[in-house]
């Protein structure tokens, strides 16, 4: 038995499921989007000075300030996010869900969280190119795009996908 298997998902059917046109779409929205995150460090690396904003407050403003190559670190991360939960949509049969998974339901409750796992992904690709176009922008002297409107942005982006997952999974049922 791997590692990864419990009580609760060993015994959930496994299905080979193609990948529908809206993963499709998720999966290259997130993965232009950690290309375009390297192409960004590279593009503004020689423009930014040493010290560019690393944390900020929830008005926006900068409240901590590190060595640019911070910035290498968040297409990094992005790329291992979104490879990792791009790797995941092959098993969806060892996810947890709320609700049982029965032989009835299970094509539709694993196509649901194959569909959230890709905007998930594809969310945290772009959120990640965002927050570091902006350290670049606030970094050069640029005014912000977003402002204080971050943890906004990233709550209410989780926040719309996940009700939607589990109204949606509610239903499939």
């Amino acid at each position: 038995m791997s590692w990864w298997s419990t009580r609760a998902n060993r015994d959930q059917p496994q299905l080979e499921l193609d990948r529908s046109p809206i993963e499709i779409v998720l999966l290259m929205v997130g993965g232009i989007a950690v290309v375009l995150h390297f192409l960004t460090v590279i593009y503004y690396w020689n423009q930014l000075p040493e010290q560019v904003p690393i944390h900020f407050a929830l008005s926006g403003e900068p409240d901590d300030w590190g060595s640019r190559t911070w910035l290498i670190a968040l297409p990094l991360l992005a790329a291992v996010a979104w490879g990792g939960l791009t790797a995941m949509l092959r098993i969806p049969h060892r996810y947890n869900y709320a609700w049982p998974i029965t032989p009835e339901n299970a094509r539709r409750q694993y196509r649901l969280a194959r569909t959230m796992i890709s905007a998930l992904s594809a969310s945290i690709a772009v959120l990640f190119l965002m927050m570091t176009l902006e350290m670049c922008r606030l970094a050069l002297g640029l005014s912000s795009v977003v402002g204080p409107y971050w943890p906004i942005l990233i709550l209410g982006c989780l926040g719309v996908l996940l009700i939607w997952y589990f109204v949606s999974a509610h239903r499939a049922r």
